[in-house]
């Protein structure tokens, strides 16, 4: 649903991780990933505090993520690179183009599959925001830590994984689109595409 809302404003990235996957790939700049960074950590932040201010006292509220007992940080941290490869690993073939038209059903069904499959072992967060925000208000920071570096580890992986058999080579996806005539003056701006891939 986040897709086809704000997909065709920013892209819809609401994950570092998936953030880093594109500023892996390339076409995207280091200040834009910079300021994708400071809009996820500080909407999360907030968006936690909202639900804690309209969550009654009897429910609890403390959405926070940590390993299962029985799981040791490493299998946590394997745990949460996996989940984000394989959604990273989505968001390069829906920026390469596979993806037209189904992308939100893609990234819906995989989002919810996954979380069912890995909530038991680790929360399932695949993403550093969302797992900071509750650590952030609770004060619950137990092995935070796997809550980036498995995201992100996956994240990089991932990428090397789709680029590297194609030679690290761009895809079309991701030139410059040509100018072309229209009668509605609605030129490119500089030759650049202004908004950016669609992807969690």
């Amino acid at each position: 649903m986040l897709l086809q809302m704000v997909g065709h404003v920013s892209g819809a990235h609401v994950n570092p991780a998936v953030t880093l996957g594109r500023l892996l790939r390339g076409g995207f700049g280091a200040w834009a990933a910079a300021g994708y960074l400071v809009a996820q950590l500080a909407g999360a932040l907030l968006g936690y505090r909202l639900l804690l201010a309209v969550t009654p006292s009897s429910a609890s509220c403390e959405c926070t993520t940590v390993p299962a007992a029985a799981l040791s940080p490493l299998q946590a941290l394997l745990v949460e690179a996996a989940g984000t490869a394989g959604l990273v690993l989505q968001c390069h073939a829906s920026w390469d183009g596979h993806q037209a038209g189904v992308a939100s059903l893609q990234f819906g069904f995989y989002m919810a599959a996954i979380s069912l499959a890995l909530g038991p072992y680790t929360g399932g967060s695949l993403n550093p925001a969302r797992s900071l925000a509750p650590a952030f208000w609770t004060g619950i920071w137990t092995y935070h830590w796997v809550y980036w570096a498995g995201p992100l580890l996956g994240s990089v992986a991932a990428t090397l994984l789709y680029l590297l058999p194609l030679g690290g080579r761009a895809s079309a996806a991701d030139a410059p689109p040509a100018a072309t005539p229209s009668n509605d003056n609605k030129a490119p701006v500089g030759g650049k595409c202004i908004v950016p891939a669609v992807c969690l």
